[in-house]
């Protein structure tokens, strides 16, 4: 079994259907790599775009791409600027 890995960054949209809906997400890290989002609860996560999450989930290669299949996740504080 692979080890839980936690992540934060900005979720950002990577792919939409014919209709302009959103159809996969990734997670853009402080390090501007971007990582691919999978997993079941991947419909929950679409709902937070643009929005700063803390992710925790594992590492996964199913089709010969890295994808982070997501356990589970929070919103983080969002910090204003005055």
């Amino acid at each position: 079994m692979n080890q839980e890995i936690y992540l934060t960054g900005l979720l950002i949209p990577v792919d939409w259907s014919g209709n302009g809906s959103v159809k996969a997400v990734a997670l853009a890290t402080a390090d501007e790599k971007e990582i691919p989002i999978g997993g079941p609860l991947q419909s929950n996560i679409i709902g937070h775009l643009r929005q700063q999450v803390a992710l925790w989930g594992t590492f996964e290669n199913p089709t010969g791409q890295t994808v982070f299949n997501v356990n589970r996740f929070h919103l983080m504080p969002s910090h204003s600027i005055e």
